[in-house]
């Protein structure tokens, strides 16, 4: 029997001012470890317990500085209780990258999880 649920859509942020593993610069840690296609199959630390309930297939959206970089499908989610946190994992050679006009978010617009409305819109209208 299948599932009548909707895909759901959380967000991972990061900023210029965030700490990252090693030190170094936010963006180019997320570009060359996180976001580029020889990273395989990784994940993101993420803090929010709304992550729990990410299910293979939902989606993970990347948000640097509040600009709207892009997207992978999850495979699946850990939880690091040492740490406090929820691994997000995914491949990353299936990160979609926006194209065209960057999106600026808000951070108060920013929730876990996004509404799945806005995701899949999110998808659509970047489209090509």
């Amino acid at each position: 029997m299948e599932s009548s649920r909707k895909r759901q859509h959380y967000p991972y942020v990061l900023t210029s001012a965030s700490e990252i593993p090693g030190g170094g610069d936010p963006k180019s840690w997320l570009e060359y470890y996180k976001l580029s296609p020889g990273a395989g199959e990784t994940y993101v630390p993420h803090p929010h317990p709304g992550v729990r309930s990410a299910s293979e297939g939902d989606i993970l959206w990347f948000i640097f500085d509040e600009e709207l970089l892009g997207y992978v499908p999850i495979l699946h989610v850990k939880e690091d209780n040492i740490n406090g946190r929820f691994e997000i994992w995914y491949a990353a050679e299936k990160f979609v990258r926006l194209e065209g006009p960057s999106r600026a978010l808000s951070k108060d617009s920013i929730t876990t999880p996004l509404p799945p409305e806005q995701g899949e819109w999110w998808i659509v209208d970047h489209a090509t």
